[in-house]
């Protein structure tokens, strides 16, 4: 019988993988700077820290704050964000004029 257990729960753990979801989206689904409904996305969580361009930073902060992030893929790990269609868009104008400066991570 603890034979059989102990093969039910290697089959549940192989089955289920070492992925973990967390919910890091905000209180409101509608975008406070652009007044439009989000689509709720998973993304890969960050793996390692990195160092953003502050100017990106503090544009992002005030024009796109609900884009796709810019860090490190971590397959292990994953997010479930909010993410605005206009702060998506406004996101890669901003990297197309400014490419030198935004880390080459991918988003969408």
């Amino acid at each position: 019988m603890r034979k059989i257990l102990a093969l039910a729960a290697l089959a549940v753990g192989l089955v289920t993988g070492c992925t973990s979801l967390r919910d890091a989206r905000g209180p409101s689904e509608i975008c406070e700077v652009h007044h439009t409904l989000m689509n709720t996305v998973e993304v890969p969580g960050p793996h390692g820290s990195t160092q953003l361009d502050r100017d990106y930073v503090e544009t992002g902060t005030r024009l796109f704050p609900h884009c796709y992030p810019d860090y490190p893929p971590d397959q292990r790990h994953r997010l479930v964000i909010y993410v605005c269609n206009d702060c998506a868009r406004l996101q890669r104008d901003w990297k197309r004029t400014h490419q030198t400066t935004v880390p080459a991570y991918p988003s969408r």
